[in-house]
């Protein structure tokens, strides 16, 4: 047996053991932009089983044309967890930017994001002073929220079933320590939920990458491009 199966059939059980424990409904995210998924992210922070410190985690306030925008640019393209699929979004950018008339309103629009987020990013400053480590109390489990199709999902098991279950021996150490009435409940997630709050910073890296490509490919197009095709965007 490969090592990718034997991991493959090690996640199956672990998922079969938890999913007739999975406590509570699903919640499933309105718009998966990076705000809406950090506001997901940080109700979860609050919760009482995964709380690591006396302050409330803030949401951020929604914005639909940001959202709009960097659901096609970051989340769909899996920008947040895939290097490869970041230059991608990279690339799309700088290719719009060759385009006559299409490129002002692209690097327009990347500014205006741009400045959307600086104006947002106050609050996740705020968060990041409350705790080092939001995800102590949580478990990463990609594998389990692959099978249930959700960033995170919460298990609520007996004390004595957290060996049985495939966790490993540290995990069962600091989840017995949180039990009520012989009971834990506590929470697994993937990638995308982590990058949500730990990416959040790097998205201002991404925004002025994104204005600079296409920046870069709008003076490519005019100066060598454009001239040899007749094309006047500027009307100059």
């Amino acid at each position: 047996m490969s090592a990718d199966s034997e991991v493959e059939s090690q996640a199956d059980r672990f998922y079969r053991n938890l999913s007739q424990r999975q406590s509570g409904k699903p919640k499933f995210i309105t718009s998966e932009d990076p705000i809406g998924i950090y506001n997901h992210v940080v109700k979860q922070f609050n919760a009482k089983c995964n709380r690591v410190s006396e302050g409330t985690f803030e949401g951020i306030d929604n914005n639909c044309f940001y959202g709009l925008w960097m659901k096609r640019f970051w989340t769909l393209l899996e920008a947040d967890t895939h290097a490869l699929y970041m230059i991608f979004s990279f690339f799309i950018t700088f290719i719009l930017g060759l385009i006559p008339f299409i490129n002002i309103f692209v690097i327009v629009v990347w500014l205006v994001v741009w400045f959307i987020y600086e104006r947002i990013f106050k609050a996740h400053r705020a968060n990041r002073q409350l705790c080092d480590d939001p995800f102590k109390y949580m478990i990463y489990a990609p594998e389990v929220c692959k099978r249930a199709k959700l960033m995170n999902v919460y298990f609520d098991v007996p004390t004595q079933d957290l060996v049985a279950i495939g966790l490993r021996e540290s995990q069962v150490s600091f989840l017995r320590q949180r039990q009520t009435e012989g009971r834990v409940l506590f929470m697994v997630y993937n990638d995308r939920f982590k990058s949500a709050y730990t990416k959040f910073s790097f998205l201002r890296v991404f925004h002025i990458i994104q204005v600079l490509l296409a920046l870069t490919a709008i003076l490519l197009a005019n100066l060598a491009i454009y001239p040899k095709m007749g094309i006047n965007e500027f009307l100059l």
